[in-house]
């Protein structure tokens, strides 16, 4: 006779949950776990349905973990850690570029109410680098550098613009539209060609 193989010990999992962010692999859902180390964001972890102490009981790998649980969706996030619904296509990819290329950037807005269409529109990035003005200048440059593959119309930074039609007189000053924000010392504001 041929041996039985043995039966699995696993739990049997009810559907796919997606990480929205790096999720520690947790031993147990108690504070007294050990760490396997993380799930990367967009992972599609197998979910048991079982939630205990605010944790989420999947199966990882052959393993019972226990993640996170507010940190689950039912849908794959976006290719970028930010969520910024109603951009066009040239600024999604502008988005992920900038991602890519400044990963030390953590703010970043997209679509807002404004007068003038670039926000409204899903065409225009603000890069919040607060304080940071090195860092400001290193996206401002570099984003005036590859202006043609990003598709860019203009770039705004320290109370400066530069345009694609108007490239050639370089940044151009700003008159002063009266606080931090408003000049554009604060953030890189960047918009993409329709």
């Amino acid at each position: 006779t041929v041996p039985k193989p043995p039966k699995s010990t696993l739990p049997t999992t009810i559907g796919t949950r997606y990480a929205t962010t790096d999720l520690i692999l947790r031993s147990s859902p108690d504070a007294s776990y050990v760490s396997y180390g993380d799930a990367p964001r967009g992972s599609a972890l197998q979910i048991t349905g079982r939630q205990q102490n605010g944790r989420a009981e999947i199966v990882w790998k052959g393993t019972v973990r226990w993640v996170t649980a507010q940190y689950l969706s039912s849908t794959r996030p976006s290719s970028t850690k930010f969520n910024l619904p109603g951009l066009t296509p040239n600024a999604q990819n502008l988005l992920a570029q900038i991602e890519k290329e400044f990963p030390e950037a953590r703010t970043i807005y997209g679509v807002r109410q404004d007068p003038l269409p670039d926000h409204p529109s899903g065409r225009a990035l603000d890069i919040m680098v607060y304080t940071n003005a090195d860092l400001g200048q290193r996206i401002a440059d570099w984003s005036k550098a590859n202006a043609t593959s990003l598709d860019l119309e203009y770039v705004i930074w320290n109370q400066r613009i530069w345009s694609v039609a108007r490239q050639g007189e370089g940044w151009r000053y700003m008159a002063d539209r009266g606080s931090i924000t408003a000049n554009h010392r604060d953030h890189v504001h960047i918009t993409v060609r329709p």
